[in-house]
């Protein structure tokens, strides 16, 4: 949730940790649990009343004990 009057917002490191924020692929694929993020950034800046632009750079662990997976993401979006 954004805070009314806000413009613009970037959560990394512990702010990141503290919103819980996971990730998820939407797919036909077998494995589609949420993931937590481990470490990365996401930021968003106002683009009119209900769009923002978003960027969303994350690192996270698709199987434990593997390589970290980056994944980024970018776009704008309705937020109500």
């Amino acid at each position: 949730e954004i805070e009314p009057g806000v413009s613009e917002f970037s959560l990394e490191g512990e702010d990141l940790r503290s919103i819980k924020a996971f990730y998820r692929q939407v797919c036909f694929c077998l494995n589609t649990e949420s993931i937590e993020i481990i470490n990365g950034n996401i930021s968003g800046t106002k683009h009119s009343a209900t769009q923002w632009n978003v960027i969303i750079d994350v690192d996270f662990l698709l199987i434990e004990g593997q390589n970290m997976v980056s994944k980024e993401i970018t776009g704008r979006f309705r937020m109500n």
